[in-house]
């Protein structure tokens, strides 16, 4: 019985929040251990069942892992003695809507020419935001053709071009051939070449995106600059909430869809998605598959997402400086 009065104790701990559920479970741990060595050494005498601090049990666990079919199911012993976690829900996709997408292209075309690009490389290739504001030159000279059509180009990006990728690992990204015109012309308009004569740390690399003070563009300047984007939107649309990051995940959610529809199998979409994405593991990428079994179908098709993105970068914006 002195085990449930523990328990107790402990369970008012957490609902003051002096003790967090987790770290609750790892002190009631300690208690069971404490009794079955008590137990087993005869410290402690049993002779009632309805006595006995906790009750031992076995619980079998399905198994889901590449390894399920060598053994479908593991056995953990377990007690009651322990307090309810309660599960933390799987973190959100949240791509942007098709309503979404062309009130951001609307507002987008009235914003600086490096502020469109970053944009553009986040839902057109899936760069996260360190990587978007570290985009190097010899990244974008790293381009090369997927086909003789030449619509679409594959770039690597990493440290073998300068660009801060998670995980420090070399990548191929892929991108449109209009943003790859549109990231060439600004590598080299008149507007650029002069930040770069202000370039203050020069290195191996040199960075696409450039401040008027002579620095490379930085992820809090770029967050910062979002933070006021969205404002902007949510004065005439109460409902955008989105993220720098969920370019990136409308980029991968629209662009598996496009995959799946082509033909591909589920697992060279994915191993396709996980390449670009630049992914370390399997399961962040099936979040994607699981995000697409729940909505039935994307009402925009990959190519309309690229028709929209290339009509908000297809003039220069705005001039002033805002990053």
């Amino acid at each position: 019985m002195s085990g449930f009065i523990e328990s107790q104790h402990i369970l008012s701990e957490v609902n003051n929040g002096r003790v967090s559920p987790s770290t609750a479970n790892l002190y009631l741990k300690h208690v069971v251990q404490f009794y079955i060595w008590a137990i087993e050494e005869s410290e402690i005498e049993i002779n009632d069942e309805k006595a006995t601090p906790f009750t031992i049990q076995f619980v079998s666990i399905k198994r889901s892992d590449k390894l399920a079919h060598l053994k479908p199911k593991f056995v953990v012993q377990t007690s009651d003695l322990k307090i309810r976690v309660p599960k933390k829900p799987e973190s959100g996709l949240n791509p942007l809507t098709s309503e979404s997408l062309l009130t951001f292209s609307n507002k987008l075309k009235t914003e600086p020419i490096e502020f469109k690009l970053m944009c553009a490389l986040a839902l057109l290739s899936g760069l996260r935001k360190s990587e978007a504001c570290s985009f190097t030159q010899e990244a974008l000279d790293s381009a090369i053709p997927t086909s003789d059509e030449r619509t679409r180009y594959i770039l690597t990006v990493g440290p073998s071009t300068g660009v801060n990728t998670k995980y420090n690992k070399n990548r191929e990204i892929e991108a449109s051939a209009t943003l790859i015109c549109k990231l060439r012309d600004y590598s080299i308009s008149e507007r650029r070449l002069k930040k770069v004569q202000k370039l203050k740390v020069r290195g191996q690399y040199e960075p696409l995106f450039i401040s008027q003070y002579g620095n490379q563009t930085s992820p809090g300047t770029l967050g910062a600059r979002w933070s006021d984007f969205r404002k902007d939107i949510n004065c005439t649309l109460n409902n955008f909430n989105y993220s720098f990051h969920d370019l990136r995940s409308t980029y991968a959610t629209y662009r598996l869809n496009d995959l799946l529809d082509a033909g591909l199998g589920v697992g060279q979409s994915l191993d396709c998605l996980m390449s670009w994405m630049g992914h370390n593991q399997e399961s962040t990428t099936m979040k994607y598959i699981r995000y697409l079994k729940k909505k039935t179908a994307l009402e925009n098709k990959f190519g309309l997402l690229d028709q929209i993105m290339h009509d908000a970068i297809k003039n220069e914006g705005y001039t002033n400086e805002l990053l």
